[in-house]
């Protein structure tokens, strides 16, 4: 990965928020880079609404307090101020078409094409989503981030 841009999927970004999953090291070492300024980050625009969905279905399944909840949304809402958005105009023709080709959710096909569009590598902790991209050298799985 050698772009100045970084493209996560919300699966990789709830983990920040969400300590009871795994590859939770391998998110962190992502997010200190972020920090450090060793990337930049784009993503589509739908990004924080998936994150906080699953911040918000965290706390119905009580894997959450709501005060913890509640935090994590509004440390993630901050954090939003520093991601690149990338605007529909130029996300949902590509995302309707990598949904064709590879037969994968459009949410999840946005976020490829926004890689794409950035010349960048999207990193997925999404396991469907990655058995069903294995194939594409520009989806990585978060695992197997360095």
């Amino acid at each position: 990965m050698e772009s100045s841009q970084l493209i996560l999927d919300a699966s990789v970004v709830a983990k920040w928020f969400l300590r009871d999953e795994e590859l939770l090291t391998t998110a962190d070492a992502v997010r200190t880079d972020w920090e450090a300024g060793r990337w930049s980050l784009s993503a589509p625009g739908h990004l924080p609404f998936e994150v906080g969905n699953a911040i918000l279905r965290a706390k119905r399944q009580s894997r959450l307090a709501e005060r913890t909840a509640l935090e994590a949304l509004a440390a993630f809402a901050r954090l939003t101020e520093e991601i690149s958005f990338q605007p529909p105009h130029l996300v949902v023709g590509g995302g309707i078409q990598l949904t064709d080709a590879l037969g994968v959710s459009f949410f999840d096909a946005c976020y490829l094409h926004v890689a794409r569009l950035m010349g960048a590598s999207l990193i997925t902790a999404d396991a469907a989503f990655y058995r069903q991209t294995a194939s594409q050298a520009d989806v990585i799985w978060l695992g197997d981030y360095a």
